[in-house]
C-alpha cells in the first residue's frame, strides 16, 4: 500500500487537505486508504494531493497572527486631542507616530501614550477600537482616570518604550 503524507492520515470528518490539483490517482489511493475501523468516512476529501509549500505558511502564518496579542492605544496629542489606534507592537508603532510617519499624528508636536488595552486577536481589538472612536472626549478622560478601564496595560508598555 502507498503510504502519503500524515496530514492525510490525521484528518478528521468533514475537513480537507489544500493544496495543488487533485488527480484521480489522489482520490482513489485516498479513499482506499483503511483505518482500524475499516474504510474512511465518506464526509472525508482531499483537495490537492499535497499541501503547497505556499499553502502551508499561509496556515502558519495564520496561526502564529492568531497566537499575537493585539493592543489598544490611546495617544494624546498636544494635551488636548485623543487617537485611538490598534497594532499588535505597541513600541513600533509608537515610534512610527513620534517619526511623523502617521498621517493623523504628523501635525502634532507632543505625543503622549497614556492608555492601552491587550486582546488575544485582532478581531476582538478592532471591535473595541471602533467602541473607543465612538466616544466624547469625557468618556474617554473617565477611562484614564480608571473608571471605566478594565484589561490595562500601559504600564508594562510604558517601560518598553
Amino acid at each position: 500500500m502507498l503510504r502519503r503524507s500524515s496530514a492525510v492520515e490525521q484528518l478528521t470528518v468533514n475537513q480537507r487537505v489544500v493544496g495543488s490539483n487533485p488527480t484521480a490517482g489522489a482520490f482513489k489511493r485516498f479513499n482506499e486508504k483503511a483505518t482500524p475501523e475499516g474504510r474512511l468516512a465518506v464526509n472525508r476529501r482531499v483537495v490537492g494531493s499535497n499541501p503547497t509549500r505556499g499553502a502551508l505558511r499561509q496556515a502558519q502564518c495564520k496561526h502564529e497572527e492568531k497566537m499575537k496579542d493585539w493592543f489598544v492605544y490611546l495617544l494624546l496629542c498636544d494635551r488636548k486631542t485623543f487617537y485611538v489606534g490598534i497594532t499588535d507592537d505597541v513600541a513600533r508603532r509608537f515610534a512610527a507616530h513620534q517619526s511623523k510617519r502617521s498621517f493623523f499624528t504628523r501635525k502634532f508636536s507632543d505625543l503622549l501614550l497614556v492608555h492601552c488595552e491587550r486582546y488575544p486577536n485582532k478581531q476582538i481589538a478592532a471591535r473595541r477600537e471602533k467602541q473607543l472612536k465612538g466616544w466624547s472626549r469625557a468618556k474617554k478622560q473617565m477611562l484614564l482616570d480608571r473608571k471605566l478601564g478594565i484589561n490595562v496595560c500601559t504600564d508594562e508598555i510604558k517601560c518598553l518604550l
